[in-house]
């Protein structure tokens, strides 16, 4: 994991070791980053501070942990468990106490997000995989609504700042994903942005902007763009997954 500023430069590791360092997401308040690791031998969930200090480890467990989300007031975490079999969220304090489950579906559960008015939303699709559609709940799991079912694939929401949108990914063309932004009731889905190459790891800034992956051939690039898809800026032409870590 590494982390730079906002025009790519001052590039610095946090992490260091021999294992996966994925998916990092930072604290609201900006003070820590919230990452999955594999160095203990399966997927737990780690935070650190946002300089990369004081490293450890919140879950621990014979299932794997993946894709952490903080919660508006960073007190809780959401992330994803296979600890009964397939994917389900669930919730834990940001110290790694009181995990508890959340959905309990037929579903696979995948890719969770936290809005600022305690609403979740997650991508879930069936068993094998082939189509993923975008789902909100709230946090005891009730009250599920789909979003998405047009078909095609769509995955990895984010809440916007301000939780009236939803930023995720479609499945277009050949099946590449394509960036789109819609309603928070799932309504007026709109692309945003699509290119030759294969878009994915998007996410918000704080004042609305994108910050995405875009991959191409073997190399992954980082950009940065307008909510609208206008502006689009190269960041740094290696790394994936950005997030945005508040100063």
């Amino acid at each position: 994991i590494y982390l730079m500023d906002e025009t790519g430069g001052n590039q610095r590791q946090l992490t260091v070791n021999s294992a996966d360092d994925q998916f990092p997401t930072a604290s609201p308040d900006g003070t820590q980053i919230l990452f999955q690791s594999v160095r203990d031998g399966n997927w737990e969930i780690y935070v650190m501070n946002a300089d990369g200090s004081a490293q450890r480890r919140l879950t621990n467990t014979a299932a794997s942990e993946r894709l952490p989300s903080w919660s508006a007031d960073g007190q809780q975490v959401l992330f994803l468990s296979d600890a009964d079999g397939d994917y389900e969220l669930y919730v834990m304090a940001a110290d790694g106490s009181n995990p508890r489950q959340v959905t309990d579906t037929d579903l696979r559960a995948g890719h969770p997000s936290w809005s600022v008015d305690d609403r979740l939303v997650y991508n879930a699709g069936t068993l094998d995989g082939n189509t993923w559609e975008i789902y909100t709940a709230d946090l005891s799991g009730g009250d599920v609504q789909q979003l998405t079912d047009n078909g095609v694939s769509d995955w990895s929401p984010e809440w916007s700042p301000d939780g009236a949108r939803i930023l995720f990914l479609r499945a277009v063309g050949r099946g590449d994903p394509a960036i789109y932004v819609m309603a928070a009731d799932g309504s007026d889905a709109q692309l945003v942005y699509n290119s030759p190459d294969y878009e994915w790891g998007a996410d918000w800034t704080p004042d609305g902007r994108i910050l995405f992956t875009r991959e191409s051939g073997s190399i992954s690039y980082i950009y940065i763009m307008d909510g609208d898809g206008r502006n689009v800026v190269l960041l740094t032409d290696r790394g994936s997954y950005p997030t945005w870590v508040r100063r």
